[in-house]
């Protein structure tokens, strides 16, 4: 056997390494995947904001049956829903599905009306309990022992699991886009009331660079989102257009940092009676790893 002298055997290590590293970059080069990981025990400490404005035209006719008689209200107002919570992932299981018990330290909301900065706030039935989030994909169940959790709650508790679906399918370069499927964006923010018949529902996002946040790598995604429902005599006309960007931990599979904003607009028509709504959204969600757990 021949034994290289301890210098060479340093080259030849130096040189296996930066190989090593070189074919990394290769693969880095044919894409990155962008995915959710899920871990065992991993620990997280969210904190989320959303803040929606609007500014309503209601006009009324016909009221007390007689047709002459109309009546019309302009007005403002915001909304402001904050979110403190800490969660702990139970389950992760191969086939995508997990469990999460998550406790809100705060969850309420504030209201405020014509442009006046004194708000009301109104109880969430999420404050101060412990929930549980069961769940594969887009499809979220939400469950307390402590109480009932009314649908509203639901849906903002569920969200930013279910964005999760918006992420490629495959891996992605840098600059690359890829489109959402519209049934995914559907389940995303409709739910079962999902319909491509009278419901848009677009979603496009691009790889636009890497971060490092708290020491993580991660992929910083720009998207936009469109979510559309035809107006009829049942459903209230929609319009919802949101952009902005999302950071993931590419080794952890975890959503660290997300920021939405845009505009909505609503209508609804009952008769001669009209309400139209302008406005604009935002929301604001970020995410600590405290622990990583364990893979599946």
């Amino acid at each position: 056997m021949v034994r290289l002298p301890r210098s060479a055997a340093t080259a030849v290590l130096a040189a296996v390494a930066a190989l090593l590293c070189l074919g990394g970059l290769v693969r880095a080069e044919d894409g990155y995947r962008i995915e959710r990981k899920l871990w065992k025990g991993q620990r997280l400490h969210v904190d989320e904001t959303s803040v929606t404005t609007f500014d309503f035209k209601a006009r009324a006719a016909g009221i007390n049956g007689d047709p002459s008689n109309v009546t019309s209200q302009t007005g403002e107002s915001t909304e402001t829903k904050t979110r403190i919570y800490s969660q702990v992932m139970t389950a992760a299981l191969a086939d995508g599905g997990f469990r999460i018990e998550r406790t809100y330290e705060k969850a309420i909301k504030e209201s405020a009306k014509g442009g006046s900065a004194k708000k009301d706030t109104v109880g969430s039935s999420l404050h101060g309990k412990t929930v549980v989030l069961e769940g594969r994909g887009t499809a979220v169940r939400i469950d307390s022992a402590q109480g009932e959790i009314n649908q509203d709650d639901k849906n903002d508790a569920a969200f930013a699991e279910k964005l999760y679906g918006l992420l490629p399918d495959k891996p992605v370069k840098r600059g690359e886009t890829w489109t959402v499927p519209p049934e995914v964006v559907g389940q995303i923010f409709f739910g079962p009331l999902y319909n491509p018949v009278g419901f848009k529902a677009e979603s496009k996002g691009r790889l636009r660079d890497l971060v490092t946040i708290d020491g993580r790598r991660a992929a910083q995604v720009y998207f936009t989102l469109q979510i559309g429902v035809q107006r009829t005599e049942d459903l209230p006309g929609l319009s919802y257009q949101v952009e902005g960007l999302m950071a993931v931990a590419l080794e952890d599979g975890t959503i660290l940092s997300l920021d939405l904003a845009g505009p909505v607009e609503l209508e609804i028509v009952k008769g001669a009676s009209k309400v139209k709504v302008n406005g604009k959204t935002s929301m604001r969600y970020r995410a600590k790893i405290l622990e990583r757990g364990e893979a599946p």
